[in-house]
């Protein structure tokens, strides 16, 4: 039975994104940052790993040495570029970096050793007195394309955030590693590929893209990225491409399994960001395809959220 609860729930809206690149304008973003702007979150948490998660993959060695999403890799390169001028543990520069008498200088290179770069840019400008290769590094990390700098980071800076919360997840074990192994043979299958392609997320997602890129509005995409229809799309892609394809040991179900748990872990994290916040707003950008599973879980879990429709942030014409 759901629980009872009384009092304002805590807003949270699971943005469902394309993950950008050059071809969306910084003009076509407008839209949607003055729209978000105006529903003024609290916090912003994006798909990205968090600092702490980093540090335990890093002490894990092998098993994860191979990553490269997540921003692991990145975390990785940008802290050992810091840590040439600086001997904080990772702990000691999250708390440097979240002290309000920090210089901005300071700031900049603790939330690199804490393993969280993109708060960084919440701080850093071109002019900022940092060491000459810290400075290029964080240059070009700073012209990345995709949702999360162009979207997250802009919105953050104006709303005078001082972090990004990260709620990213890859845990593992290797005897889950070595199963997956055998799922790639799928894609070797040209039925498989075939039926991927031609999917209903597929085929309209690119076409919705393209006219929202034409038509200069990224709102246009994200309207029908985050429909009822695109979910369940979504899903059906995501998880009935492999359940409809079985392997004769049951790789497929260990890919459904995987990516299930991956949501699971993301949608912790984010109940943990709404404790910080309650009665407040928290925009959660995310890859679309998290978008179902991620709102499938807090609202089996969170009586006392409320998850808010996209069409809800729409402009009175």
């Amino acid at each position: 039975m759901p629980h009872a609860f009384s009092g304002p729930p805590t807003e949270v809206l699971v943005l469902g994104s394309a993950h950008l690149d050059h071809q969306t304008t910084d003009a076509a973003l407008q839209p949607t940052l003055a729209r978000l702007l105006a529903w003024h979150p609290q916090a912003v948490a994006v798909e990205l790993l968090p600092g702490d998660v980093v540090q335990a993959y890093r002490q894990e060695g092998d098993l994860y040495a191979d990553l490269r999403v997540g921003g692991y890799a990145t975390a990785l390169r940008l802290d050992a570029a810091a840590r040439k001028y600086c001997s904080w543990s990772r702990d000691e520069a999250e708390a440097r970096a979240l002290h309000p008498g920090t210089p901005p200088a300071e700031r900049v290179l603790a939330w690199l050793v804490a393993l969280e770069p993109v708060s960084a840019l919440l701080t850093w400008t071109p002019d900022l007195p940092l060491p000459p290769d810290v400075a290029a590094r964080l240059a070009e990390y700073a012209g990345h394309t995709g949702e999360t700098h162009r979207l997250a980071v802009p919105l953050a800076r104006r709303l005078g955030h001082v972090r990004l919360h990260h709620f990213d997840d890859f845990t593992t074990n290797r005897p889950l590693q070595q199963r997956l192994s055998a799922v790639p043979q799928l894609w070797e299958d040209d039925k498989f590929r075939a039926e991927i392609y031609s999917a209903p997320a597929m085929l309209e997602g690119g076409e919705r893209m393209r006219q929202a890129q034409a038509n200069q509005d990224y709102w246009e995409y994200l309207s029908y990225a985050n429909s009822s229809r695109c979910v369940q799309d979504s899903e059906a892609l995501e998880v009935g491409s492999y359940l409809n394809h079985p392997l004769l040991t049951g790789e497929h179900r260990t890919q459904v399994a995987d990516w299930n748990a991956r949501n699971i872990f993301m949608a912790a994290r984010l109940r943990q960001l709404t404790a910080l916040h309650p009665a407040g707003r928290v925009l959660a950008i995310v890859g679309a395809a998290h978008k179902g599973p991620l709102e499938a879980v807090l609202s089996a879990i969170s009586p006392d959220l409320r998850l808010v429709e996209l069409s809800e942030l729409d402009m009175p014409s």
